[in-house]
Parts: C-alpha cells; structure tokens; sequence
C-alpha cells in the first residue's frame, strides 16, 4: 500500500497551544495532500480550530494523562472504535500515555505505530521500554535520542532524528506593550514562553539588577503566563527593576515580538529541543540560553548566541551585557543566527524530512 493510500491518526494529549501541537498542527499540513485522511484525537484546545480549518476531523477523548479506571477504558474504546470507523493504518504518537495505548491497540488493528519524542525523560524504565519497543521513533534532537536510547535500552537504529522548525512570517504588527517599551528603551530583551519553575524566569529577573547598571537603558520583555506570574511580577518589585520589566502576558504572534526586540534569552533548567531560540534565529536574533537538554544543539557558544551554566545569575546577566553591548559581536551573532536557520530549521527543511521518512516507512 502506497503511502497515498494511508490513514494516519495522529494521537496526543491536547491541541492546547505549545511546542508539540505546533509540530502536529505542520505535520498535518505537510502530509495532508500525500496520503488519504488524517485525523486527530486529544482532549482538545484551541488549536483545534486549526485543525478545522484545514478539513482535518478531530476526536475529543478524555484526558490520557489521568490514570483512573474508567478514564484508562473510556480512552481505549475510544480510539479503538476511531481507529476502527476511520481505518486508520498508522498512528502517531505525540505523548508518552499515547503510546501506552498504542502498545495493546496496535495488534488489534494491525496498525503502524510511530511515536515522536518532543522531550528529554529518563524515568519509568520498565514502564517505557516496553511501550516503546518494536515501534518506530522520531526523536526532536540528537540529545533527546542518546538520553532515550541510553536510558531505556532501546535500538538506535529505530530512533531518527528530525528537528522541529518554524515557520517565518514577515509581517509585523504594532503592539501596544512593546510600543510602551520603545519609548523608555533601545535595548530589549525577551523571554518568551511559559513561566514555570523549570523555566528559570526567576533567574532572568534577578539578572537584571546586574544588566541595568551597565546598561541603562535596557528592559525585559517577558511573554507567556503561567503558574508564577504573580510571583515573578512581585519579585520584580521587590528587586526595583519592576519598571524595566513587562508583562505581557500570553501573545498569538510570537514572531511579532520577536522581529521587534534585540535578544532572545532562555534561562531553563531543563529542556527537550525548544522552539524559542528557532524562531528567535528565523530573524536573525541571537540567544543567551542555559546548557540545559537539547539547547545546546541548536545554539552554538560564541557563534549563534552564548550558552552559560544552568542557574547561574551573575554568567547569564555577564553574557547579555556582552552581546548587547559590543556592536561588532551583535552583528556577527545576528549573521549566524539566519545561518543557523536556513541550514536546519526552516519549513522546508522539516517538510521534506517528514515525507522522505514517511515514505520510508511504508516501503
């Protein structure tokens, strides 16, 4: 069977908005006119949409991350009889319980199952190795797959590597935040993402004390939400840089931002591949990041951006004030940041990946 006679579900825990519903949203775009139907099936969110938009039916489920007796087989009639209705002949898998569901389903159905890996995790040995044995697995970075196949045993040769990418939109739109921000300074820095602990936000902000003696007239321009945001508002009053920092909240066009700020900076302690300082480099801006998971596969020290110490304040506060302060090493940064991207992660990149792997796999 040609791949253009293919059922694909593709099966997650959520269409809610992030890294890995982006990454289903293009797969969805790219494999669309090549094989027969694509569904989806997840708890829902608002990227579900975009789903419709594209003509792409999706099943709402019950949460897969709930473990409870009558959740565990309302999910397995569930996808059992969609994989049934739609005869579905591969799925893919987005989360860890997606595969879980699949290690019992895909006998019944004599389906394909490929699993993709949009993060770092080591724990669960037992649990993991088994539902991930004999499946085939795309893995968002090289460090993503040594720390799965190291962790669990599994065959590398059954684990490709496909990096995430991101798609440049070019269209600026005047926002009232950072137009605020214009007019009290010339050098804006930026993180972009949510505000969780692993994120080391906290960290960012207790830099800029440090940043703002040598450089005045700079602010920080954090975008997303999340659990700490009351938190960090207040920390950053009470550090007194609260009026050099702005909160802008969840934002639809990342990309707006980023076309109109200096510096990308991503102070996690812990990361898969994140899109961030992707999409950073889709225009040209160099990142200041931690060495924190599969970061360090995309931004190169002293070439694309700086790397620093996970939690370390005074290295990451040093690195920015460099980068943002030494014009011919901003300039160099910015030229290898576009390089960076063109070479790996554009869209076209990412697209033609997916169909070559594709077509691999129903050879």
């Amino acid at each position: 069977m040609s791949l253009k006679e293919k059922n694909i579900l593709f099966f997650t825990r959520t269409m809610a908005l992030g890294g890995t519903e982006n990454v289903i949203l293009q797969m969805c775009e790219i494999l669309k006119p090549h094989v027969n139907k694509i569904v989806v099936c997840s708890c829902g969110g608002v990227n579900v949409n975009k789903l419709k938009k594209m003509g792409i039916k999706h099943y709402e489920i019950p949460d897969i991350d709930c473990k409870s007796p009558k959740v565990l087989a309302q999910v397995f009639y569930k996808v059992y009889k969609i994989i049934r209705d739609e005869k579905i002949s591969i799925v893919h898998t987005h989360h860890r319980m997606a595969t879980f569901y699949m290690h019992f389903l895909k006998s019944v159905h004599n389906v394909k199952v490929i699993s993709t890996l949009h993060g770092c995790f080591s724990d669960k040995k037992i649990f993991t190795k088994m539902i991930y044995k004999d499946i085939d697995i795309i893995a968002c970075g090289s460090i993503v797959k040594d720390v799965f196949v190291k962790s669990y045993n599994i065959n590398e040769k059954k684990v490709a590597v496909i990096h995430n990418a991101v798609k440049r939109e070019n269209q600026k739109s005047i926002d009232f935040g950072i137009d605020k921000v214009r007019l009290k300074s010339s050098k804006k820095i930026a993180y972009i993402g949510r505000l969780a602990d692993e994120k080391g936000v906290n960290l960012l902000i207790q830099a800029m004390p440090i940043i703002l003696k040598s450089i005045k007239n700079s602010c920080l321009i954090i975008v997303g939400d999340g659990p700490l945001r009351t938190e960090l508002e207040n920390e950053a009053k009470e550090l007194n840089v609260d009026k050099s920092v702005f909160f802008l909240g969840y934002y639809d066009k990342i990309q707006n931002i980023i076309q109109q700020v200096d510096l990308v900076v991503l102070p996690s302690y812990t990361e898969g591949l994140p899109l961030t300082p992707i999409e950073a480099f889709a225009y040209g801006k160099p990142v200041v990041a931690t060495a924190a998971g599969g970061t360090v596969e995309i931004v190169e020290d002293n070439k694309n951006g700086f790397l620093v110490p996970v939690g370390s304040i005074d290295i990451l506060a040093k690195k920015i004030q460099e980068v943002l302060k030494d014009d011919k090493l901003y300039k160099q940064m910015c030229i290898e940041a576009k390089k960076s991207y063109e070479k790996e992660y554009t869209f076209e990149v990412f697209k033609n990946k997916i169909l070559e792997y594709y077509k691999m796999i129903v050879k």
